[in-house]
């Protein structure tokens, strides 16, 4: 049996027959609107499990406009419940989305959390494990 923990799901083949599992939603704290979606992916076929984190607008680059808020930051995990094993990505500056690397996932499960910080507001959303 293949295993697929720490690969790329679309450099495998994987993200062929991917589907989104769960899905949470990002919304800021101080308007209450949408930043991001937070998506538990699944493969049949391979029997693993990644993240995909999708933000409403490009990631602002970082630098003097905004001495006193610090950077900004996109970043997301899959974790794997029965042993905690996490694969991690972040959003680079000026791009939309990112997704980790992927954790077997047969006969075990797993969830996904997403982190946005735009200025000084920094929210979390994280599905229920599948």
């Amino acid at each position: 049996m293949t295993t697929y923990t720490g690969q790329d799901p679309q450099a495998s083949g994987c993200g062929a027959d991917a589907v989104t599992m769960r899905s949470a939603t990002v919304t800021s704290a101080g308007t209450g609107a949408a930043i991001g979606t937070v998506e538990l992916r699944y493969s049949v076929a391979c029997h693993a499990a990644w993240t995909r984190l999708k933000l409403t607008g490009p990631l602002a680059e970082c630098g003097p406009i905004q001495p006193t808020w610090g950077c900004s930051y996109a970043g997301a995990l899959i974790h794997r419940d029965s042993n905690g094993v996490e694969e991690h990505c972040s959003v680079n500056a000026g791009q939309t989305s990112c997704w980790t690397n992927m954790v077997d996932d047969q006969g075990v499960t797993s969830y996904s959390k997403g982190t946005i910080k735009l200025g000084p507001d920094t929210q979390s959303a994280t599905t229920t494990s599948y």
